[in-house]
């Protein structure tokens, strides 16, 4: 059942999914089965966007194993989603601790730093993962993203431009800078980079 409830996953039916994780979860209760039926029913009650679900399926997993720092990342997009900010950052710090390396956890809690009016916090996090993946186009985004909300624009505008240069046509940096050139009075130059 649970190489099918990944298949209705992969095919959008969240609900059958979860209809095939429960009756794994039934017939083969505890051990890493279980918690690998829990993570799964947690991803698809998220893309339910019914996170308290998927909240409550991440901790029940997390509490069978070792805590991987993918259950914390998916712990704290769970709480982020809820509202529970501060939470939210404490599990992405625990994914950050516990993988250097995990980008994704970084992304995460950089967007959410900056979203909640952390943007100088931002910007430092986006550094310390630029250390890790210097040439990360969605790490690069975010830091410009972040230096937009404090109106460094000269600054979001350099590193935009370096994504462009190092990845030409890349559609969330062209997007970005031409944000970033009206707001600094530049509309026929931001135009160029309008799709």
């Amino acid at each position: 059942y649970t190489n099918m409830g990944v298949a209705y996953i992969k095919t959008g039916d969240y609900e059958k999914a979860l209809e095939c994780f429960r009756k794994a979860k039934d017939l083969m209760p505890g051990g890493v089965q279980d918690q690998c039926n829990l993570e799964n029913m947690g991803a698809a009650y998220a893309k339910l966007g019914n996170y308290e679900d998927s909240l409550q399926c991440f901790q029940k997993a997390r509490e069978l194993g070792p805590g991987y720092a993918l259950e914390e990342l998916n712990i704290g997009h769970a709480l982020a989603k809820l509202g529970r900010t501060e939470e939210a950052l404490a599990y992405f710090s625990k994914a950050i601790s516990k993988d250097p390396k995990f980008i994704r956890a970084y992304q995460e809690m950089g967007q959410l730093l900056a979203s909640s009016g952390q943007a100088e916090e931002a910007i430092r996090l986006y550094g310390k993962a630029l250390l890790v993946d210097a040439g990360n186009p969605d790490i690069r985004n975010g830091l410009a993203l972040a230096y937009m909300r404090l109106d460094r624009l000269s600054e979001a505008e350099k590193t935009l431009r370096g994504i462009l240069a190092d990845m030409p046509g890349n559609q969330y940096a062209e997007a970005n800078l031409a944000s970033v050139l009206i707001r600094q009075g530049k509309p026929d130059e931001a135009m160029r980079h309008m799709s």
